[in-house]
């Protein structure tokens, strides 16, 4: 990595650790060594049911998790994915040979190159406050972007495919003579490459939309803490107060051990994501993560029909877009009754 690319990384790093509304950086806390390690070595699901994806059927699945719309642990999804290169693995190191100039993007849009962002991560990040988080939006990828290869090497685990906003691209659609490119577009972002160094983490949020999200993990650990969507109002509150200026890395330290003796009977749950497992997070529910080591996953978003009318509700509050049109079209249509036609504007 060049000198200026340095500079470039410290830049964007002292960015990511200013408070967007005072202007003055955040105090950052950290968990402690011990701390990790305990959490890295926990293989306790407290709350949370761990099932195994080669034991489970999708009608089970469906209505034992989905409808009743509880988070679950699934060991087993990423056997048989292709992974890259002559090893065929999916780790840093063959990521990192492949697409070693391919530029891939920060949180806040900020681009490098693969091999620019793992000499970040395996040098710089260990110093940083706030260590910088890659999120690759793979939204959009098509096949002449070399980006699909990643996509060829993983599969939509059994559970998931059954997407609502898949609608639009059905064959009784193209034949509507929509704009295919535009339609995809316009689609709410929905799945992400994700690379985030030791310390980093994603703070305490609701997926957008009402969609609800799997997350397979394939290399390091991720500590998860869940809270259910159906809060009281001054319960909510408290949870949102804890967040105030609050780096992910920050709340973990400080504001989880005050939370966590009063939360435990509204429904808090904590657990280690470990390789190879992969987390469903229903619709609604608060969730943050700390990487505990540098970790590689891939997360979609996906709506479910167990949560329609909170989608369709939300995609009524959406800018207008030939989606948003298509897919309100297509979901009257296949749900009559289901949702209010009285309601689209």
């Amino acid at each position: 990595m060049a000198e200026g690319a340095l500079d470039l990384f410290a830049m964007v790093s002292a960015l990511a650790g200013l408070d967007d509304d005072e202007g003055g950086k955040d105090q950052v806390e950290r968990v402690s060594d011990e701390e990790i390690d305990s959490w890295t070595r926990d293989s306790c699901c407290k709350g949370l049911s761990k099932i195994q994806y080669a034991e489970e059927d999708v009608e089970s699945f469906r209505e034992n998790f989905e409808r009743k719309n509880e988070p679950v642990l699934i060991d087993g999804c990423a056997k048989g994915w292709s992974g890259f290169g002559e090893s065929r693995q999916w780790d840093f190191d063959a990521l990192e040979k492949r697409f070693s100039d391919t530029n891939f993007a920060l949180f806040n849009g900020q681009q490098f190159s693969l091999a620019e962002y793992m000499k970040y991560m395996r040098g710089r990040a260990e110093m940083d406050e706030n260590p910088l988080y890659l999120f690759e939006d793979l939204s959009q990828v098509d096949a002449r972007n070399p980006k699909t290869e990643i996509l060829n090497a993983y599969h939509v685990p059994k559970f998931f495919r059954q997407d609502l906003f898949e609608l639009p691209f059905s064959k009784p659609t193209q034949t509507d003579n929509l704009d295919q490119e535009e339609l995809l577009k316009s689609r709410p972002r929905f799945r992400w490459l994700l690379l985030g160094p030791k310390h980093s983490g994603s703070k305490l949020h609701q997926d957008p939309i009402g969609t609800s999200a799997w997350n397979t993990l394939l290399e390091g650990t991720k500590r998860w803490v869940l809270f259910p969507p159906d809060l009281d109002d001054i319960v909510t509150a408290r949870l949102k107060k804890s967040l105030d200026g609050c780096s992910a890395a920050t709340w973990f330290a400080s504001s989880l051990p005050s939370l966590r003796p009063d939360f435990q009977e509204h429904g808090l749950i904590e657990l280690t994501q470990h390789p190879g497992e992969t987390i469903f997070v229903p619709g609604g529910w608060w969730h943050t993560v700390l990487n505990l080591q540098d970790t590689l996953c891939v997360t979609q978003n996906f709506a479910s029909e167990f949560r329609l009318e909170q989608v369709f509700h939300e995609m009524l509050q959406q800018p207008s877009s030939l989606f948003r049109s298509a897919w309100l079209k297509q979901i009257q249509g296949k749900f009559p009754g289901r949702v209010s036609v009285d309601a689209i504007k």
